[in-house]
């Protein structure tokens, strides 16, 4: 695959080398930390630019540490965090993240509701308002609809001011 070619996030330092990092294994990974370290040194041991290698390394981590933090909460008291892209929906940060209940059958198309959540209070005025196509879908859930509460996770983009939400997830989705 060509260097900054699709799926891969390049680490550009001198001499025009690049070191290609497969897309996703360090960001959805909560323990990316400790795997982190071994590739950036073995990275900046091939380049002797090291101001190169540092710009790099600093833009790395700027991206690695915008990520947006999702808390699913399930019945009984169990939750999951999941960290996402800024710029992913919910949904989508659920489903590759094998979050429990969250469905996503459509694909994100807002024509299922098997992503619907129940957004917790402190985060609902940071949600942009609702498509007609979205309050229609809340409208066929097969959880109850909560007027104030309920969202589809498809419709809900991470990042920006939402950079960490909470939500609980209906007991049945289908």
């Amino acid at each position: 695959m060509a260097p900054g070619g699709r799926g891969q996030c390049p680490l550009v330092g001198d001499r025009d080398e690049v070191l290609q990092l497969p897309e996703g294994e360090l960001r959805t990974d909560p323990g990316h930390g400790a795997r982190l370290i071994p590739v950036l040194l073995k990275f900046v041991s091939r380049n002797s630019g090291f101001t190169e290698a540092l710009a790099s390394l600093r833009l790395f981590m700027k991206e690695v540490l915008a990520m947006s933090k999702v808390t699913f909460h399930h019945d009984g008291g169990l939750a999951e965090v999941v960290e996402a892209e800024p710029g992913i929906s919910l949904m989508r940060a659920a489903v590759h993240n094998g979050v429990r209940g969250i469905i996503g059958e459509c694909g994100g198309q807002a024509m299922c509701a098997t992503c619907h959540v129940y957004v917790r209070e402190p985060h609902l005025d940071a949600l942009p308002g609702m498509s007609e196509d979205e309050d229609e879908m809340l409208d066929c859930t097969v959880a109850p609809r909560d007027d104030r509460r309920s969202r589809l996770g498809c419709q809900i983009a991470l990042g920006g001011d939402l950079d960490e939400i909470e939500v609980d997830v209906p007991a049945g989705q289908v």
